[in-house]
């Protein structure tokens, strides 16, 4: 009987102890009460004030069984904006005006504008690495004009602005820096580039031809100590995709050898390894690149199928994407600044040495640094025309007189 007890008693408290442990949390907060943040722009209002945007999704009017599951009420999305002299204080009037409790665990995106950066984006940086639940792969983008325009685009193709931004950044159509390059640069000097929006006023078909806001990529921004310093176009902004290894797809155009007309190549695969080594005081970087394309359009009268012919294309390719990566690999040079984060490269493979000038390795990248290129194109479909339409189209046309 005493030994029946006693496992009564063993087994009553092992099952308090487990409902203890099943009464949930005391800090909860229903799913219902938060306002989740899906994107996030910053502006400098002005005389010392900062305006802070912040993009939600309506979940009240995201409605099942309507076309594309959305109300016919008006976007299933919105933008609380505020000003303060910090960003924090600016995102806590944003969270007095809201029913809900802010949460930034669904954010990817952050959009600050070319005014902001030429500021500093330190304060930006401070208080986004003191958020618990923020995303370190969160994209980064510069706003050419007010970072405050580009929610209000047509978002066409997507859902919400945020996603057209976020397949901007993952389709690898710009350069798509995100929270943890941001952070991770700051022991090479705060270099890095950010994927640069413009937004315009265009006629939207899809709007019934009404006038509204269209935002594409327009090069990349260069941030160097955390300020922007400049900016680049498309054709250095693909060198810079070629250098960091994020190159997905891209149009070159290259003389051909026999007319000096344009030769059109859709590149369709890319690799990009980087070995650094010292060549006395020189730090040298050898880049070897290996590349698949195929051919567009040819304005030339070259036989395209010929083999002697396709590797002479070959050759007018390498030159071609060897003038577009050194273009881009001089724009650090001449601002003095490791943009492409080439300093990481070295760090990994020369600890030691590279302590000796990580404090000034901005100034020594800019004096000691060269660049050597290795590029191995490849032709992998040279289209079914064998001879150029153009030069047969004008025989036909000569033969008729």
């Amino acid at each position: 009987m005493n030994r029946l007890l006693s496992r009564t008693i063993r087994l009553s408290s092992v099952l308090s102890v487990c409902m203890l442990l099943t009464t949930g949390c005391w800090s909860r907060i229903e799913i219902n009460d938060r306002a989740f943040v899906t994107s996030m722009y910053v502006d400098d209002a002005g005389n010392g004030q900062v305006r802070v945007s912040l993009g939600f999704p309506l979940p009240n009017r995201l409605v099942q069984g309507q076309s594309g599951g959305v109300s016919n009420d008006g976007n299933p999305y919105t933008h609380v904006t505020k000003e303060g002299k910090t960003i924090a204080e600016a995102i806590r009037k944003i969270q007095n005006d809201l029913s809900r409790e802010i949460n930034w665990g669904s954010n990817r995106i952050i959009v600050v504008s070319s005014q902001y950066a030429k500021q500093g984006m330190q304060p930006l940086m401070e208080y986004l690495g003191r958020l618990p639940h923020i995303q370190l792969k969160t994209y980064l983008f510069v706003a050419k004009e007010e970072a405050e325009k580009i929610p209000r685009m047509s978002a066409v193709f997507e859902r919400f602005p945020s996603e057209v931004l976020r397949e901007f950044a993952r389709r690898r159509m710009t350069l798509n820096a995100t929270l943890r390059d941001l952070m991770g640069v700051q022991p090479y000097g705060g270099s890095l580039t950010m994927g640069l929006l413009l937004s315009r006023k265009e006629n939207l078909a899809s709007e019934k031809n009404k006038i509204g806001e269209w935002v594409g990529t327009e090069g990349a921004a260069l941030i160097k100590n955390y300020k922007w310093v400049g900016q680049m176009g498309a054709e250095q902004t693909e060198g810079a995709l070629w250098i960091m290894n994020r190159m997905k797809s891209t149009i070159v155009k290259a003389s051909s050898p026999s007319d000096e007309r344009s030769v059109t190549f859709d590149i369709i695969k890319s690799r990009t390894r980087i070995r650094p080594f010292w060549d006395k005081d020189e730090l040298v970087f050898k880049m070897k690149i290996t590349l698949q394309a195929q051919v567009l359009a040819s304005d030339s009268n070259l036989r395209i199928t010929d083999p002697a012919n396709i590797a002479k294309l070959r050759t007018a390719l390498k030159e071609e994407v060897e003038r577009i990566i050194r273009k881009a690999f001089d724009e650090s040079l001449r601002h003095k600044a490791d943009f492409y984060k080439l300093g990481e490269r070295v760090e990994l493979r020369y600890p030691k040495r590279f302590a000796s000038i990580k404090e000034r390795w901005q100034h020594y990248y800019a004096e000691h640094a060269r660049l050597e290129l290795e590029i191995d194109p490849y032709i992998k479909r040279a289209g079914g025309e064998q001879d150029p339409l153009r030069a047969e189209h004008a025989e036909q046309e000569g033969g008729g007189s």
